[in-house]
């Protein structure tokens, strides 16, 4: 899936297949290559995207279907950094979650500090030259 997690249009998007797609085990999604105008959350939408997956509603998917997950183009803005928290916080089946970062993994590596949800989560880093 091709989607800018930085965008609260496409967040929102997300979040609804999420609730929707009810027996969904792997997610794979596809990070856009350029960072494009109103994708960034700054403006009218900054405090709606900032806080969006902190005040999601925990569905049955993240709860007891999702075991794999793969983000392509990983750059760890701040958005990208609070799906992949709210993952690895609630995902309570997910068994690997793996950020193909193209910048650097650097941003990405706070991640392994979190509580997992899951005790069978593995956190795959890999950088993208």
């Amino acid at each position: 899936m091709d989607l800018d997690l930085n965008n609260i249009e496409e967040v929102m998007d997300l979040s609804f297949a999420l609730r929707l797609c009810k027996s969904l085990r792997v997610l794979d999604i596809t990070l856009p290559a350029f960072v494009y105008k109103g994708s960034s959350g700054c403006g009218s939408n900054a405090c709606a995207i900032s806080m969006f997956w902190e005040r999601q509603e925990l569905c049955n998917t993240i709860s007891h279907k999702l075991k794999f997950v793969c983000i392509r183009g990983f750059r760890g803005r701040e958005q990208e950094l609070q799906f992949a928290k709210y993952l690895i916080t609630r995902a309570t089946m997910m068994k690997r979650i793996t950020l193909i970062c193209n910048d650097s993994i650097e941003a990405a590596e706070s991640l392994f500090s979190l509580p997992k949800a899951s005790n069978d989560l593995c956190i795959n880093l890999k950088f993208n030259a």
